[in-house]
């Protein structure tokens, strides 16, 4: 009788896993049908945003250029045609403040190792053969907007990246489309110390691909700005200029 059970929970366990898998496999396949199908999205290499980033008690102009597997680098036009920006590529990463003593800062290797997921423009697509780790950690609220009822259900799933980077994306259970990409920062010990998100409004499509217009970006739980996007192209020519560090 033991052995009966015990063959029993053996089975039950197996069972539940993979119904886990095939739950998660299911979403993601909507997920990537709902944002443009898997031709268009392998075809997306590069993409430009700009728009403006609006703080609590100003604006400013803004520039995302992100360059698949190579850069992610966020621009601010600030007064008297400065600008600051934070830049993520392949090997480093750094932050560029014009007003600042000194103005270009290195930011730690574990800041980088963290914000490599940053890189990949689709990170759900193809996340198998990319050796991405994905776990499906069941049916949850996506987000709560600050002045806002309006609650989405959404699936949520931890992304894990081999060579470094964890975050929590959270799929709208109706549009299958990202509600919340929520980074997290880890030390050398992988104790997370602060955690940047993303809630993604107003899909549209670019060239066939769904792309959101609006942006909320949170830090540590508290908004911090809202992007209103403007423009956005794909897989333009990068002007090398933009690696540069000054």
């Amino acid at each position: 009788m033991k052995k009966l059970i015990k063959w029993g929970v053996m089975v039950l366990l197996l069972t539940a896993n993979a119904v886990s898998a095939q739950s998660l496999d299911s979403i993601i396949n909507k997920h990537i049908e709902a944002m443009g199908g898997e031709e268009k999205l392998a075809s997306v290499q590069s993409v430009l945003m700009k728009g403006t980033m609006k703080f609590p008690d100003f604006s400013v102009k803004f520039k995302l250029t992100c360059v698949e597997n190579k850069l992610y680098k966020l621009e601010l036009k600030l007064v008297l045609g400065k600008s600051m920006y934070s830049m993520t590529t392949d090997t480093a990463s750094w932050e560029y403040f014009p007003n600042e003593e000194p103005a270009l800062r290195r930011l730690p290797d574990t800041y980088t190792a963290a914000n490599q997921l940053k890189l990949d423009i689709m990170p759900l697509f193809n996340y198998a053969q990319k050796g991405y780790k994905l776990t499906l950690l069941g049916e949850d609220t996506s987000h709560e907007w600050k002045d806002s009822a309006k609650i989405d259900e959404a699936y949520r799933i931890k992304v894990e990246k081999p060579s470094g980077g964890v975050a929590m994306i959270w799929i709208n259970a109706k549009t299958d489309l990202i509600d919340n990409y929520t980074q997290f920062s880890t030390d050398s010990t992988g104790l997370v110390y602060s955690s940047s998100a993303s809630l993604y409004t107003d899909y549209r499509p670019v060239n066939g691909v769904m792309f959101p217009y609006g942006i909320v970006t949170e830090k540590n739980g508290k908004i911090d700005a809202l992007m209103d996007v403007k423009e956005i192209d794909l897989n333009q020519p990068v002007d090398p200029k933009v690696y540069r560090l000054d």
